[in-house]
């Protein structure tokens, strides 16, 4: 459940509907393509939406898949909410547990510091994922993204997570490994104007070239010329 609950406070308006559809490229993994146009339309010029601007709707096709996370402390996230399909992943409700939960031990530094990149810079994390094997437990390809919100108070203290996988759960708990991971600063309208001005200014002046001066010449002197 999306709304309601421990996070009705930051549910806000429910009218938050954006067309997406012009803004799918990605085929692959289209969960991820839906959640990021949405994020995207949603952000238009600022450095992020705010939380509670999240429409459940506006997500649909993607909603088992997403997720949220709350910032505890430095590189600290909780599950807040999670789609059904990382409870069949993880074989029970995320809702509640350490966002590192969903990573083999030897990556969750690495998780910890990434999730903390995207609220410090802001900045939007990709990563490509795979799962672990053994028993019963098949090949998963992933993608998953995280994407900054403001709270109300204009602080990136959540974020917006989506998880797109191929092929299938077989027995769970399945925990991922890190193949790649990036972050991509964001950077608002307003800020990259301001960032054009600045370098316009910061440009190295032109070197002063004197000019020679020219001889004077007999026009340049008065005379005084007595009348009657």
């Amino acid at each position: 459940m999306w709304f309601g609950g421990e996070d009705a406070a930051d549910a806000g308006t429910k009218d938050n509907i954006v067309e997406i559809s012009p803004f799918l490229t990605d085929r692959s993994f289209p969960e991820i393509a839906e959640v990021d146009a949405y994020w995207q339309a949603l952000r238009g010029d600022r450095l992020m939406p705010a939380r509670a601007e999240l429409d459940p709707r506006g997500i649909k096709g993607a909603l088992p898949n997403c997720f949220i996370l709350e910032r505890i402390a430095p590189g600290i996230g909780r599950i807040r909410l999670a789609g059904q399909r990382l409870d069949d992943l993880m074989g029970m409700e995320v809702r509640g547990t350490p966002f590192t939960t969903l990573f083999t031990p030897q990556y969750r530094k690495m998780i910890e510091e990434l999730s903390e990149e995207v609220c410090a810079a802001p900045g939007v994390a990709q990563l490509a994922l795979s799962a672990e094997r053994g028993l019963r437990k098949p090949a998963i390809e992933a993608r998953m993204t995280l994407w900054p919100l403001a709270d109300d108070r204009g602080r990136p203290t959540r974020i917006l997570g989506g998880l797109s996988f191929k092929g299938d759960v077989g027995r769970s708990p399945r925990r991922f490994q890190v193949a790649s991971s990036r972050v991509k600063r964001l950077a608002s309208a307003t800020s990259a104007t301001r960032q054009r001005q600045t370098a316009g200014f910061a440009e190295a002046p032109a070197p002063f070239v004197a000019k020679p001066e020219k001889p004077p010449t007999r026009s340049a002197h008065l005379r005084l010329v007595k009348t009657d």
